[in-house]
């Protein structure tokens, strides 16, 4: 267990969290009335509503209208919580183990 480790671990947060606020923009973009953004949509947007809802903070100034746009909220929320719960879970059960002694 390094530095390199919990760098992965982060940067495997962000690039999942990004990626999906590139599906939200995409799916945005192609049906304007799936989310609650007012205005014109821009990356940074979707990108805050996936982290958002990946933390399961949800301040709810944004919201899924349509079924394909609540669903897809779901599985953000469901990604966030099981990346949280099994790597976080991985890297401190690493950190907690007993060292292996040399025999």
């Amino acid at each position: 267990m390094d530095v390199n480790t919990l760098i992965a671990a982060i940067s495997g947060y962000l690039l999942i969290g990004i990626s999906l606020g590139l599906i939200v923009f995409i799916m945005q973009t192609v049906h304007s009335d799936s989310f609650s953004f007012t205005g014109k949509i821009t990356p940074f947007d979707t990108n805050y509503y996936c982290f958002v809802t990946m933390s399961t903070l949800g301040y709810g100034d944004i919201l899924p209208l349509s079924k394909s746009a609540k669903g897809l909220s779901i599985i953000i929320t469901l990604i966030g919580q099981f990346y949280m719960v099994i790597v976080m879970g991985m890297i401190i059960g690493k950190l907690l183990s007993p060292k292996e002694k040399n025999k």
